[in-house]
């Protein structure tokens, strides 16, 4: 319950009277994503003809390599890419796609071996009637890669991405672009070409190369290989794209290569699972792939809003993106009155809780701050002014918990307030994220209310059963009952913890309404 809270909230409900500080009036947002990455990948897929398809790639939802290598084998074939599991149970999302979606004359192609998608979920498939299976892998991710480039047949002097294997980011955020150009991706160490890739490489001959990360992904002594194995190239045929991250590093490709885009899709650049299946989707809608950390897109905004996109689509729930992004990409042209409404609403109930907090803090603070200050224990020489400051702690408790009920009675009526705040379905788990804080609130004051009625009970102990003849005998004695106070302060904690992530949500809300003004 600590005031400098207050002031966190203050500032927060301050700043909500922005004037528009992300304006983008005509992006429509479509957020796309399932209760697990095997879901998400089918509602991905489904953004591809229905009933119809003739290729399915199928991938391990385990794992990243081998997916972002097939992203161009995926334009190729004007194909979706599924995760599949571990077991035919793990996998169901995916084998209910195919049937819906895949003619029996069509091609299923499993990328990677028999450690990313196993011979059960292949026999199951050829028992459904699926005849046509290709599979594209090796013992590794670098054989898997070569496999799916030698398949794609890609021709001489094709440029080509160099990409490390072993970070899915930046082959995700050029996954898009070379789709759509028919460049092949080509994973290596940080450090050393692999075989595979200085086979590609002579076999390919590229006239241009794209070393795509900084030095932490792919070193200058791998720029420094490929120059030995291709003396057809220049200099300047070989060029890195790079950040100061991997946001930045996104940021730029994008920049680079500038698609002339309709659409854009936005993934979260810590979490592989969702962005899989979307670099099939970035590839299909032409659309370039923006990595952001899930929470904030504005060092993004702004190459957002200079390409001005129709459609924006955000892969994943908002573990993955939240709802500040969207917002901010919205735009206030396709802004309801309702959702207006609910986040003022929203914000308004954030304020009434730290009033409710700060009252309380404020009571503990004012009712044991005169009993415990220290002109009152300076005058404790006497025993009868020990118990009258026994007396005056008791009373202290027993006024506490009398408090507590009101002050539990308030916090329930808030809740339930917001329980029954009617708002937009995407906005649900704002409303959620305040209830779950609040209940959490009331359980522990629920508990230190049991832990006062404790403490008070052995005070009330100490003054009937033990002679206190100075206050060093009063302090003997609480000491004995210290372990209620360490309990107190754990309880403590936790109501703190509520507090700071209503902060958060405010500062979360009123960041969105800055958005929608």
């Amino acid at each position: 319950m600590k005031k400098t809270l207050i002031l966190v909230l203050t500032i927060a409900i301050s700043l909500s009277s922005f004037t528009k500080t992300y304006a983008s009036n005509a992006t429509n947002i479509k957020r796309i994503y399932g209760k697990d990455r095997y879901k998400t990948s089918v509602n991905i897929s489904n953004n591809f003809k229905n009933g119809s398809l003739q290729n399915i790639i199928v991938t391990s939802g385990k794992n990243f390599p081998d997916a972002l290598a097939g992203s161009v084998l995926s334009k190729k074939l004007d194909a979706p890419i599924v995760l599949a599991g571990s077991t035919i149970k793990e996998s169901a999302d995916c084998i209910e796609y195919i049937d819906n979606n895949l003619s029996k004359s069509g091609t299923i192609y499993l990328l990677g071996g028999q450690g990313s998608i196993n011979s059960s979920f292949e026999n199951h498939i050829k028992n459904k009637g699926f005849k046509n299976i290709v599979r594209l892998g090796g013992k590794d991710r670098f054989e898997t890669n070569m496999s799916i480039v030698n398949f794609m047949n890609v021709k001489k002097n094709t440029p080509i991405f160099i990409v490390n294997a072993f970070g899915f980011a930046d082959a995700l955020s050029i996954s898009s672009i070379a789709s759509i150009k028919g460049y092949p991706i080509i994973m290596t160490s940080d450090s050393k070409l692999s075989l595979q890739a200085k086979e590609m490489i002579e076999k390919i001959q590229p006239k241009e190369i794209y070393i795509i990360g900084g030095q932490g992904s792919v070193k200058d002594i791998i720029k420094n290989e490929i120059k030995t194995i291709s003396p057809w190239l220049k200099e300047n045929n070989i060029n890195r794209i790079e950040g100061q991250d991997r946001y930045a590093t996104s940021l730029n490709i994008c920049k680079y290569f500038n698609l002339d885009a309709d659409n854009a899709v936005i993934a979260n650049g810590s979490n592989f699972p969702d962005a899989l299946s979307g670099s099939a989707l970035a590839s299909k809608l032409n659309s370039p792939i923006i990595l952001t950390n899930g929470s904030d897109i504005s060092n993004q905004k702004s190459f957002i809003d200079s390409k001005k996109f129709k459609t924006v689509y955000l892969l994943g729930g908002l573990s993955s993106i939240n709802l500040k992004i969207e917002y901010s990409l919205k735009g206030s042209d396709n802004i309801t009155e309702n959702e207006r409404t609910y986040i003022n609403s929203l914000i308004s109930y954030c304020s009434k809780f730290y009033y409710e907090s700060n009252k309380a803090s404020l009571y503990i603070l004012e009712t044991f701050g005169d009993i415990f200050s220290n002109k009152t224990i300076e005058n404790l020489s006497q025993e009868d002014k020990n118990k009258e400051l026994l007396d005056n702690i008791i009373k202290g408790y027993d006024d506490l918990e009398i408090y507590f009920k009101t002050h539990r009675k308030n916090l329930i009526s808030l809740r339930n307030d917001v329980y029954n705040l009617q708002g937009p379905e995407n906005m649900i788990s704002l409303k959620e994220n305040y209830i779950k804080n609040i209940d959490n609130y009331i359980d522990n004051v629920d508990k230190i209310t049991e832990v006062c009625n404790s403490y008070k009970k052995a005070l009330t102990n100490i003054k009937f059963n033990f002679k206190i003849n100075t206050f060093q005998d009063l302090k003997n004695e609480l000491k004995k009952i210290s372990t209620t106070e360490k309990a107190f302060l754990n309880i403590n904690k936790e109501l703190e913890k509520s507090e700071q992530s209503i902060g958060k949500l405010v500062e979360d809300l009123s960041t969105i309404r800055s958005s929608i003004e």
